[in-house]
C-alpha cells in the first residue's frame, strides 16, 4: 500500500525555518551544549495554548574555560507556555529556576533564574512517520558559593530536526539530531567558558494520559550525558 505524502501549509515551516536558520548561524561559530528538546512534532494546534514543566538533569556536560577544561551539571526546573500560531507551529517560553555544579573543583551554583524562548513545527507526515524541527535559546544566571560569590550566566541555542513514530496509539517515540552551543562567563579571571562538542544525539517518548495531556522522558548523549521528564496540558 503506497503511503501519502501530506506537505503541511508553507507558511508554518517559513516561519519555523528562519528561526532555525539564525540558530544555526550561532551554531556553526561556537561549540556545542543542549537543553531539554522534546518532541518538535509534537504541536499544540491554531489557536491553542499548553501549560506544563520540566525537569532536566545534566549529568556531564565538557566545557573550555580559558583558563581550562571543566564541566558543567545543572539541575533544572522549568515552567512552559506554548500557543499555536498555525496548526503545525508553535512559539513557546521557558521559566524557571536551577542549581549545580562547576568543576574542577566540585564548586556548587547557587539556585539561579533561567529563561527561554523557541519555536517548534512539523513539516512533513508520510505513513505513521511526522517530521519537524525545534529551535530555542535559553539564559541562565546565578552566583557561583565560593569567596565572594562571583557570578555566572550563560547562554545556550539549540537546533534540532526530529522524526516521531504515531502508529503506537498513546505512545509516540521520537529522536533526532541536535546542533547546539553554550557561551558564558564566570565573573573571575579566565573564567570565559564554552563547550566542547557540536553535535548530539536525543530520543524519547511521550504518553497521551488523554487527548489534552501528555507526559514524557528524553535521553541526551554525545555532547552531553542527560536525562528530562515534562508534562503538558493543551486547551
Amino acid at each position: 500500500m503506497r503511503h501519502s505524502v501530506r506537505v503541511l501549509p508553507r507558511l508554518s515551516a517559513v516561519v519555523v525555518a528562519s528561526c532555525l536558520a539564525v540558530a544555526a548561524g550561532f551554531t556553526l561559530t561556537t561549540p556545542a551544549e543542549a537543553s531539554f528538546i522534546g518532541d518538535p512534532t509534537l504541536t499544540t494546534g491554531a489557536g491553542r495554548f499548553a501549560v506544563g514543566g520540566e525537569i532536566d538533569i545534566v549529568f556531564d556536560r565538557d566545557i573550555d574555560f580559558d583558563r581550562g577544561d571543566g564541566d558543567l551539571n545543572t539541575n533544572r526546573f522549568l515552567a512552559t507556555g506554548s500557543y499555536g500560531f498555525l496548526q503545525n507551529w508553535d512559539g513557546f517560553v521557558k521559566l524557571g529556576l536551577f542549581n549545580g555544579e562547576l568543576d574542577p573543583g566540585g564548586t556548587d551554583i547557587d539556585p539561579g533564574f533561567a529563561i527561554g524562548v523557541g519555536a517548534r513545527g512539523s513539516f512533513v507526515d508520510r505513513g505513521d512517520f511526522r517530521f519537524g524541527a525545534l529551535a530555542q535559546f535559553l539564559y541562565f544566571m546565578s552566583d557561583v558559593d565560593t569567596a565572594g560569590s562571583p557570578d555566572i550566566d550563560w547562554f545556550e541555542i539549540d537546533l534540532a530536526p526530529a522524526v516521531s513514530y504515531r502508529g503506537l496509539g498513546q505512545i509516540v517515540p521520537y529522536g533526532g539530531l541536535k546542533l547546539s552551543f553554550v557561551d558564558g562567563e564566570v565573573d573571575t579571571p579566565g573564567g570565559d567558558f564554552d563547550g566542547d562538542d557540536l553535535i548530539g544525539i536525543f530520543g524519547g517518548a511521550s504518553f497521551a494520559v488523554t487527548p489534552q495531556f501528555n507526559i514524557g522522558a528524553e535521553l541526551r548523549l554525545l555532547d552531553e550525558t542527560a536525562l528530562g521528564f515534562y508534562a503538558r496540558y493543551a486547551f
